[in-house]
């Protein structure tokens, strides 16, 4: 497995993935009618754009051992109001369900915190569905918490998505040193 900067031509690559992430991960969580009506050709022009554009937000893919790409993550700046200077979020990380619980979502994850460590994050945060015990479960093994944030999305299904934040204190003082 290989990581890279996604480029405009991955579009097609990670809405196919994006589609077929969600409608594994979110059923029973997510309106299924919402699900079933995810459009690639919406969703590829969507992400050929945001690829096209610069942005805040980085795009990395993951490579198989084909080459083919078999999932991204999107990473930038936290976008939340009440962040404090030095804050990246992890806005999404999605993997085609085939290469599940292979120890690719580790990598990925290693990537992501290498990455922000490059930037010079102090800490790390995201937001995820609250009655998404697989995914949070993933990122508390990986370090984060909940640190008490709550929102509810009706934009994206038109129903309530209740969201819970994590974080990730990633500059920690030494073991033992006042902190």
């Amino acid at each position: 497995m290989s990581i890279r900067s996604a480029v405009e031509d991955d579009a097609f690559a990670i809405a196919r993935i994006q589609i077929l992430a969600w409608r594994q991960a979110y059923a029973g969580m997510m309106p299924q009618d919402f699900l079933d009506r995810m459009d690639s050709v919406r969703r590829v022009t969507s992400w050929r754009r945001a690829l096209s554009a610069p942005a805040a937000m980085a795009t990395d893919v993951v490579l198989g051992p084909t080459g083919d790409i078999i999932g991204f993550f999107v990473y930038g700046p936290s976008r939340d109001a009440d962040a404090a200077a030095g804050t990246g979020e992890l806005v999404a990380i999605n993997l085609l369900p085939a290469h599940w619980r292979r120890g690719l979502g580790r990598s990925m994850m290693a990537r992501l915190l290498a990455a922000a460590a490059e930037q010079g994050w102090q800490a790390l945060t995201l937001w995820v569905l609250e009655t998404n015990l697989q995914a949070r479960q993933f990122y508390e093994a990986h370090g984060f918490e909940a640190d008490g944030a709550r929102q509810v999305d009706l934009k994206l299904t038109g129903a309530p998505l209740h969201l819970v934040r994590y974080r990730r204190l990633l500059s920690m003082p030494p073991h033992g040193a006042p902190g």
